[in-house]
């Protein structure tokens, strides 16, 4: 079968939201064999990540090798500077909006067939109501404990990370305690 003739995914991973997740069930994600998983034989257009970036520089020097490290996967790495809050903690905005974009502007462009989101956050709600509605399918891969039954629903099928858990584990690791509300760790 051809690359013409095979259904093209592209996935799109809430950064946070996964590594979140995965560190609730004690592990760290790897990256490449949940690309490889999800895609499940399909052609896999790009796999697409989006996170915010700390302003430490230590952290933005450990956080380039993490994104470099995807990039030599074949991942497009999405980034967006964190705000830095009064209390000195850092929050993650506008991540969620640029998934939306991407999402909602490659199917409108006809680069998938199947976009793929993972994220179990609720916020994403309307953005899966339009790509179905513009005739795309639609997976939602989460931790069943991280999203709602109600929206899980919404999308055309979901895949339990849970299920696949050691399949997607790089290594188990104790997590550090957060620091400014960012943990030291990351994924790869």
């Amino acid at each position: 079968m051809t690359i013409e003739n095979k259904e093209k995914v592209m996935i799109f991973i809430d950064g946070m939201n996964l590594m979140y997740s995965a560190r609730a069930h004690g592990i760290k994600v790897n990256y490449r064999n949940l690309a490889d998983i999800l895609a499940n034989g399909r052609y896999l257009v790009r796999p697409y990540l989006y996170q915010g970036i700390d302003d430490d520089p230590e952290r933005q020097d450990r956080d380039e090798k993490f994104f470099n490290t995807l990039r030599d996967f074949g991942f497009d790495v999405r980034t967006v500077p964190m705000k830095r809050l009064e209390n000195g903690r850092v929050q993650e905005k506008g991540t969620d909006v640029e998934l939306a974009i991407d999402a909602i502007l490659y199917g409108f462009r006809n680069h998938y067939d199947t976009a793929i989101l993972v994220s179990g956050d609720q916020d994403f709600t309307r953005v899966v109501e339009v790509i179905k509605d513009i005739g795309k399918r639609i997976e939602i891969a989460a931790f069943a404990s991280s999203i709602s039954a109600e929206f899980r629903r919404k999308a055309d099928s979901f895949i339990d990370l849970t299920t696949i858990i050691e399949d997607i584990k790089l290594s188990d690791f104790e997590p550090r305690e957060e620091q400014d509300g960012f943990s030291e760790d990351r994924e790869y």
